[in-house]
């Protein structure tokens, strides 16, 4: 029986460690997710801390399906400023 729960825990603190990230790393956010969620992502971000975060217009929490072309566009844009 997997004893680690529903949610997966592996006993290791991600939330703590999120600074010592040395993967490139955008978080992106919802213009229209729950407003209670947006200071989850923001804190998501900062505690990252390589870039701001930043909010992706009219879309909820499913970007790559809302707005596909945006998230490509996005992808696209980063890859050429990791290549810089």
């Amino acid at each position: 029986m997997d004893e680690t729960g529903p949610t997966g825990d592996a006993g290791v603190d991600a939330w703590t460690r999120l600074a010592e990230l040395t993967v490139p790393v955008l978080s992106t956010w919802g213009e229209l997710d729950l407003p209670c969620d947006i200071p989850f992502y923001e804190e998501t971000a900062r505690r990252i801390a390589q870039r701001p975060g930043r909010v992706l217009p009219k879309v909820a929490h499913l970007p790559g399906l809302e707005q596909p072309r945006l998230v490509a566009d996005l992808i696209g844009d980063e890859l050429g400023r990791l290549q810089r």
